[in-house]
């Protein structure tokens, strides 16, 4: 049952923030390296964020139906807080 609620938990985070324009989260978490790791690596990826120590994991992938928007949600942990952030790009675009 925990499993389901987390599982459940996650889908809603992906599509609430699918719809939401946040163009200052992946400058805040190291920008260009996290650009080049959405870009590149599969789901269930893990490592570190250079300097800051934080570990994050990719958790999923999600296309529109109209095949036009990509969204990755991915969870990152540092000593103090747990979240998880969904970034998306139009195609040809950038991560935001």
């Amino acid at each position: 049952m925990i499993k389901n609620l987390a599982i459940s938990s996650l889908i809603v985070l992906f599509l609430s923030g699918c719809g939401v324009t946040t163009a200052t989260k992946v400058t805040t978490l190291g920008d260009r390296m996290l650009a080049n790791i959405l870009d590149s690596k599969p789901d269930g990826h893990t490592s570190t964020l250079g300097a800051s120590g934080a570990s994050y994991e990719i958790v999923s992938t999600k296309i529109s139906s109209s095949g036009v928007k990509l969204c990755r949600v991915v969870s990152i942990r540092d000593d103090n807080a747990f979240k998880v952030e969904t970034y998306c790009k139009m195609k040809g675009g950038n991560w935001q």
